[in-house]
């Protein structure tokens, strides 16, 4: 069963494993200083970082901002060594059905394979493009 459990830095080993997936799954211009990260975990009450658990194992991250009329998924990621057990796909849907407004998420410009890859994955949970450039 997948949950998500909403944390912050009180929540030692939980929050250090969210940096240790963070900076191992994305490049660092994709996600905020540290200690910036850690001061929006704790202050900015529409910011949800969580630790994405099945039953009582973690198994990845999720951050988003609740703005009230949509919600923007920041960063997603499932732990290299639990890839590919169908867990993206569970989040996505437990996330669907527990939020109550549209989602937004942002992924890049689908140039190199993994990136159509990513959002070929993203089409196939339900999601699509917004075909606008924006910056």
């Amino acid at each position: 069963m997948i949950r998500l459990q909403r944390i912050t830095t009180a929540d030692t080993d939980l929050y250090s494993y969210m940096e240790k997936l963070m900076t191992q799954s994305f490049p660092s211009e994709e996600y905020r200083e540290l200690e910036e990260l850690r001061k929006y975990t704790d202050t900015k009450t529409h910011f949800y970082n969580n630790i994405i658990f099945h039953n009582n194992t973690p198994v990845g991250l999720i951050t988003y901002w609740d703005f009230g009329h949509f919600y923007y998924i920041e960063h997603f990621a499932i732990d290299p060594t639990q890839r590919n057990g169908g867990y993206g796909k569970s989040v996505l849907n437990h996330l669907c059905q527990l939020l109550k407004h549209p989602i937004v998420l942002e992924v890049e410009i689908p140039e190199e394979e993994m990136a159509k890859r990513r959002i070929n994955f993203y089409q196939r949970q339900g999601f699509s493009l917004w075909e606008k450039p924006y910056q």
